[in-house]
């Protein structure tokens, strides 16, 4: 035994000292496993599509999202149910708050799909950019929803305060396409000090982490809207 000792000694050591350079060479800034911290630009207002769940990838044709407001709400699709609610991030720190559904009935194995998406993200801790660049959200004991963020541009309807419906499309980070009351005006993003304000067609929409948006005409000459305008839920 104690010659089997003597011989592991070196071993161990060349072991430790492997480790120890690992460690003083990661990048900083980096999370687990390489994975690398998300920006707001690269993160907020951004869809993304989950294409596994747990390990278990997805089930063919079921829609899963998730998009992170730049207020603290996200919004998102179970693949069945729309889910909505708060969220608190600091760097790779993620904690979701109380979560809200939408109560349609699907067929049992999306249910059950369903259910593992919310039980994620019930006890999420972490969110990062895996080394595909995927997004990846991952559980204290390492269950986890990875996706890309969306090519296609998905539909959002808005019911407003007038009654009548607003349809919002996101080509782009930086433009809006709205339809209202018949009406189909493109809009681009300007400054503001919170949400996405877009402007165009003589109209401004200031959206709020894409779960309420407000929209109002822009006078002759104006750039942000003095008129009252209406506001907008999903």
């Amino acid at each position: 035994m104690t010659r089997y000792l003597r011989h592991c000694y070196p071993i161990l050591i060349a072991a430790a000292a492997a480790l120890a350079l690992a460690a003083c060479t990661s990048a900083p800034g980096t999370g687990t496993n390489g994975n690398s911290e998300f920006t707001n630009a690269d993160l907020l207002d951004r869809t993304f599509q989950i294409q596994d769940v747990a390990g278990r990838g997805v089930i063919d044709s079921s829609h899963i999202t998730l998009t992170f407001g730049q207020d603290g709400q996200f919004s998102g699709s179970t693949g069945c149910n729309r889910v909505f609610g708060p969220y608190t991030r600091s760097g790779a720190d993620l904690e979701f708050g109380t979560l809200g559904t939408t109560r349609k009935m699907c067929p049992p194995a999306l249910m059950n799909q369903e259910q593992t998406v919310l039980n994620i993200l019930a006890d999420v801790i972490r969110i990062e950019r895996d080394r595909e660049g995927a997004l990846l959200v991952t559980t204290a004991d390492g269950r986890s929803l990875r996706g890309f963020e969306s090519t296609q541009s998905a539909l959002h309807t808005y019911f407003c305060d007038d009654g009548a419906t607003v349809k919002a499309t996101y080509p782009t980070k930086d433009k809006a396409r709205i339809v209202y009351k018949g009406q189909t005006f493109d809009t681009t993003i300007t400054q503001s000090a919170s949400g996405s304000r877009y402007t165009g067609g003589g109209w401004e929409w200031w959206s709020k982490g894409r779960v309420e948006a407000h929209l109002a005409p822009l006078a002759a000459g104006e750039t942000i809207a003095s008129a009252r305008g209406i506001t907008c839920r999903k």
